[in-house]
């Protein structure tokens, strides 16, 4: 039986040694989503063992998760993955596993539950970001292909796989442990949660390319215009920025607010109403109640950048929290490298930025695998999985669009799950601004549906408190 009061929950593992961090790392993100306690045990021991992870035994245990060895093999030499994927119908939904066998997915025995697929690995290599991790060259300034991995081809990347493999293990603790219950994940026991964040700006520049004549009739070369290699970000006019804070206080909402790095690189937009060139950030410091904000880049940054950047803020009165790198498509490995010798509390960088999902199969807040030391990292990630440039998209895709997010909106009010909404002001390809309307309107139906709203740091505060 376990035990209630404490939620502690003894798990067995007989797999290879290399592999153990692994093991523990996913059993550790299952548990902290489930509101319980893992006590790892690797000999024979006299407590009560509730779930077993390794080759079949004789000796029965109450939830049995299937093995697989290859697993652990590919993941000690850091090979690409090249297994067959299954899918199996879970709760009307296909899901997909990895290092399992075909068939059923639960087995009963008279003293046993078994997990027929390794619910184990299949996280890891999702959680991991395995696949982008095994497809670089080895230079940190690579571009990932996100259109290459197995979500965006087998098109599942709107499902929060690593959630239904959690869900699959809640299921087994359910049946085979007298005196589990389920935790409260959210505030207030609300049923999702939807953290907000806003970039404080409405546009910047790069360097572009523009079609010259060449001197020969009918072609033309690629000529790269002159600009500042950084980009400079224009911060929306105070008026608006104060319009649209009273309207999201209104109903209740408060977002994340995240300012450029380098306030240095912030061109101020002319505000007949407020001519104090720091006119916004002073209102916005006059609003905040806890000070706190985020600090966003379009480019990596060094983890001097980003101590300047938070002792920059900091004279203005700021306390920097968070980091969201934008469109980053570099594997994650080098970004929280640097973070973690800052002082930054989370990130919101691993995400898509063209369209909806989850990029490491998550909604719920988690610790990144440092994959060359073999442990966490020790910066939390909080998932973005709805940004607000996709609905600008060709009009081809926008019912496409449109049905996805009503999906993950329906998914995360059945699961209890995060969603993680960026809101940005730049331009669409059309050359129009988004709607602040359609935020708004967005947020009305998430409230109906009892979500609870918040920022991105007070779901930090709560995840970690929990």
């Amino acid at each position: 039986m376990m035990d209630e009061l404490s939620r502690t929950i003894n798990i067995q593992l007989k797999v290879e040694r290399a592999y153990i961090p692994k093991a523990e790392y996913v059993f550790r993100t299952y548990c902290k989503i489930l509101g319980l306690q893992p006590n790892f045990f690797y000999e024979y021991t006299r407590e009560d063992i509730h779930v077993y992870y390794g080759p079949p035994a004789e000796e029965r245990r109450p939830v049995e998760i299937y093995y697989s060895d290859k697993a652990a093999e590919i993941f000690g030499k850091e090979s690409p993955v090249n297994e067959e994927i299954h899918f199996i119908n879970y709760r009307n939904e296909n899901i997909p596993f990895l290092f399992s066998e075909r068939g059923q997915l639960f087995q009963y025995t008279d003293k046993s539950l078994e997990i027929k697929k390794d619910i184990i690995a299949s996280a890891f290599f999702f959680l991991s970001c395995w696949q982008e991790y095994t497809m670089r060259d080895g230079n940190r300034n690579d571009k990932q292909d996100l259109n290459q991995t197995l979500q965006k081809l087998w098109n599942f990347e709107h499902i929060p796989v690593v959630d239904r493999y959690c869900d699959i293990f809640q299921k087994g603790l359910e049946k085979m442990l007298p005196g589990y219950q389920k935790e409260k994940k959210w505030y207030q026991s609300k049923d999702f949660a939807v953290s907000i964040t806003q970039l404080l700006t409405q546009n910047q520049s790069n360097p572009v390319n523009v079609a010259e004549p060449s001197g020969k009739r009918g072609n033309k070369k690629q000529k790269k215009i002159e600009k500042p290699a950084t980009p400079i970000y224009e911060l929306i006019p105070a008026s608006r920025f104060l319009k649209e804070f009273a309207r999201q206080k209104k109903h209740g909402v408060i977002p994340e607010l995240f300012f450029p790095y380098d306030y240095s690189l912030v061109q101020v937009n002319k505000d007949s109403s407020q001519n104090d060139p720091s006119s916004l950030p002073g209102l916005i410091h006059s609003l905040l109640e806890d000070k706190t904000i985020g600090i966003f880049s379009l480019q990596a940054l060094t983890a001097e950048d980003i101590k300047k950047s938070a002792e920059q803020y900091a004279g203005e009165g700021f306390i920097v929290t968070g980091n969201y790198l934008f469109c980053f498509y570099q594997h994650y490995q080098f970004l929280f490298e640097i973070l973690e010798e800052t002082d930054l509390q989370y990130d919101i960088s691993i995400s898509y930025c063209d369209s909806l999902g989850y990029r490491a199969g998550i909604s719920f807040p988690y610790y990144p695998f440092n994959i060359k030391d073999n442990r966490p990292f020790k910066v939390l990630e909080i998932p973005q999985n709805i940004n607000n440039s996709v609905f600008s998209q060709i009009y081809h895709r926008r019912r496409k669009i449109k049905n996805q997010l009503d999906y993950m909106i329906s998914d995360a009010s059945i699961y209890r799950n995060h969603l993680g909404l960026i809101w940005s002001r730049y331009k669409t390809p059309e050359n129009k601004y988004q709607k602040f309307s359609q935020y708004l309107k967005l947020l009305k139906s998430l409230q109906k549906k009892n979500a609870w709203i918040c920022s991105p740091h007070e779901i930090y505060n709560h995840w970690i408190n929990r």
